[in-house]
């Protein structure tokens, strides 16, 4: 649907900039109608001068509505790309994810199932990943640090001023953002009913720091992805699978 609409769009601009050639080129050949319109003289051609201030008044209007319109279409274009690449980034995030547990696995033999808490899963994620930052969690590698209200605020962060969060070297971010040990309930259908997830916000901390509804389907930057104790893997829920998979 979207193409059928920048299609259509995008013939009403070439029209429109055809008919804009159209009407500079008849302000050119007429141009000597500016002087009487600054510099009146009698006998007045009245008749010529209101015909070339319509065509300047539809030549204005035209090249407003040009300039209305190539920003709809960059918008629409633009917001494709978005999705693409924040879909590419879900993909990714989900890989290192699993990479980071079969890691952990085939070097220290510990699976999800043998740590603590949340604090001790994301230490893990810490150690196995390129991270760029991390808040809300004590490290070895790392600063603690904490978000300050301002960025509490202005970042949306309220649910996680409290959870381990660990920005990759790609921006990404992920949250811890319940655990429960052993990670045994695995609902898809309700993954707030599962006992462990990880929040995945794909460009950090920029905008629109929202989460992805499969009703209103946008382009958003947050999903939540479940924690499989019993198989060691992060799975998506039902609710966003889309938002990884559709290749739409």
């Amino acid at each position: 649907m979207d193409y059928l609409i920048l299609s259509i769009v995008f013939i009403l601009l070439v029209i429109l900039i055809i008919r804009g050639f159209e009407s500079l080129k008849y302000l050119i050949q007429n141009r000597k109608c500016f002087k009487y319109a600054l510099f009146p003289k009698f006998p007045f051609k009245l008749k010529e001068c209101l015909k070339l201030l319509i065509i300047v008044i539809l030549f204005l209007l035209n090249l407003l509505i040009i300039y209305l319109i190539s920003l709809f279409i960059y918008g629409i274009s633009n917001s494709q790309g978005c999705a693409i690449e924040y879909r590419r980034y879900r993909i990714i995030a989900l890989s290192n994810l699993n990479q980071v547990l079969e890691l952990e696995n085939k070097v220290e033999g510990k699976k999800v199932k043998d740590f603590q808490n949340a604090k001790e899963f994301a230490n893990m994620i810490i150690s196995r990943m390129h991270v760029e930052d991390v808040y809300n969690i004590k490290s070895d590698k790392y600063e603690y640090k904490t978000f300050k209200k301002g960025e509490i605020k202005k970042y949306k962060l309220t649910e996680y001023k409290d959870k381990p969060f660990v920005v990759d070297a790609r921006g990404i971010a992920y949250i811890v953002s319940k655990y429960e040990q052993g990670c045994n309930k695995v609902d898809l259908e309700n993954h707030e009913n599962s006992s462990c997830l990880i929040d995945v916000d794909v460009n950090g901390f920029r905008e629109p720091n929202e989460y992805y509804n499969p009703q209103k389907p946008r382009n958003v930057d947050r999903i939540t992805l479940v924690v499989d104790g019993v198989n060691n893997k992060v799975i998506p829920p039902n609710k966003y699978k889309d938002a990884i998979y559709d290749r739409r």
